[in-house]
């Protein structure tokens, strides 16, 4: 298992506020405008905006993407949590994700 894969961040009810938490942008997240080459690529977006694939899956759910293959339109914005807030969430498994 990778470090950023979603079983890191607890059970399911973790996951749950996690998953909520990331629903719920806060002020200092990073904005991310998808570019024409990563229309069909949240693996792409995860390395750019964290340096590995691995989080494609957060990248989907700021996204608001069930599906991980439906299309992300160019031009499409949303905010994504900084790395620090990730690395936070995966410290303290058992701490509120919504703090």
């Amino acid at each position: 298992m990778r470090r950023l894969d979603r079983e890191n961040f607890g059970g399911p009810l973790t996951q749950g506020l996690l998953f909520k938490a990331l629903r719920n942008p806060k002020e200092d997240w990073i904005e991310h405008i998808v570019e024409p080459n990563e229309e069909y690529d949240l693996y792409k977006i995860a390395y750019r905006v964290y340096g590995t694939t691995e989080a494609w899956w957060i990248i989907a759910i700021c996204a608001r993407k069930d599906n991980p293959m439906e299309r992300l339109l160019a031009g499409t914005t949303f905010k994504i949590p900084p790395l620090a807030w990730v690395r936070e969430k995966l410290k303290q498994p058992g701490k509120t994700v919504t703090d």
